[in-house]
């Protein structure tokens, strides 16, 4: 349990100080909704006319975008807690 704490301690600290830098919220929120927005355009046009290509349905491709996106924050945000923690750690041994 202690360690469970630990980590969801380390996890609420790092949240906390990346909130306090806004800029760099709203200009992360900024640039994937970008890249959202740009991925669909390339990939609407890919399908102009056309129900499906490859096998894959528009709505599939769609779906893909969001939840990659979605999974290319998180895997940033899961990188910046575990750099954190382990840098963290480092100095906790000592």
């Amino acid at each position: 349990m202690f360690r469970f704490r630990l980590y969801w301690t380390f996890t609420k600290k790092a949240f906390l100080r990346s909130a306090v830098y806004r800029f760099d919220v709203w200009s992360r929120l900024g640039s994937n909704l970008i890249f959202l927005l740009m991925w669909g355009s390339i990939w609407t046009a890919l399908y102009a006319g056309r129900e499906e290509a490859g096998g894959v349905s528009f709505e599939a491709m769609l779906t893909y975008i969001v939840v990659s996106q979605f999974l290319t924050g998180v895997n940033g945000a899961l990188f910046a807690v575990s750099r954190n923690l382990l840098h963290t750690k480092r100095h906790f041994y000592r």
